[in-house]
This record gives structure tokens, C-alpha cells and sequence, in this order.
């Protein structure tokens, strides 16, 4: 609903759920305007999530839909540098830190993890 701007009925048949069960387990993602559900700018719903950090690949807790974009950013980063080669993509994230870890961004690490198929950049959320 927040990134593509739909209804609350749109978007849960997209994803094959009722607006109910939407309601029920995203209340705190969403305003009613009038009749109308709508998505709130961002949220502090939690979600456990895999990430690289500077250690190592971690399962973190990560609270708030900025978090979690910052978490799903980064993955997409790692995968563009595994693509391209691109180390400037890596750069936005250099010291960033999203619970309570600090976001890898050195390239040499990152290409040991990719060389030893230890990461699945597809599989964020544990």
C-alpha cells in the first residue's frame, strides 16, 4: 500500500489475504481516512531480518519500516556490487548501523562471503 499507493483491498488480494486479516496483524501501519484505509508514512511494526554486518551474516530484530528499508537497501547493494564489481555502491552504507549491528561494506569481506555461497541475497527475512 505505502510504495505503490493501492487501496487496502487492492493490496491484500495482491498478496491473497483479506483486508481483515490486513487490519488485524498491520493495524499499527495504517489510518483510516473517512471510509478509507491508508498506509502511514513508515511504522515501528518489528520483523526479524538477515543482514551482513561487519562480523559476519546475523539475524537481527529490526523495528520500523525505515529500518527495514535501509536493511532490504543494503542487500540490494551487495547485490549489484556482486553483479558489477561497483564498489560505489557500497558507500551510502559505510557505518550505518540497524540493530544494533554496523552494515558491512567492505568489499574484500563481502566477496569471501559471495565466494564461500554463504549468502542468499533472496532470503533476507528469517
Amino acid at each position: 500500500m505505502r510504495n505503490q499507493n493501492l487501496s487496502l483491498h487492492a493490496a491484500s488480494g495482491l498478496v491473497g489475504t483479506t483486508p481483515e486479516t490486513v487490519r488485524r496483524y498491520a493495524s499499527d501501519a495504517l489510518t483510516k481516512e473517512g471510509r478509507r484505509y491508508r498506509a502511514t508514512e513508515s511504522d515501528r511494526s518489528y520483523q526479524r531480518m538477515s543482514a551482513l554486518s561487519t562480523e559476519g551474516l546475523r539475524d537481527i530484530d529490526v523495528r520500523g519500516s525505515r529500518a527495514r528499508s535501509l536493511v532490504g537497501r543494503h542487500w540490494s547493494a551487495i547485490g549489484r556490487f556482486a553483479a558489477t564489481g561497483d564498489l560505489s555502491v557500497l558507500k551510502p552504507f559505510a557505518g550505518k548501523r540497524v540493530g544494533g549491528i554496523e552494515l558491512a561494506t567492505n568489499p574484500d569481506a563481502i566477496e569471501e562471503y559471495l565466494r564461500r555461497g554463504e549468502l542468499d541475497i533472496d532470503d533476507i527475512y528469517v
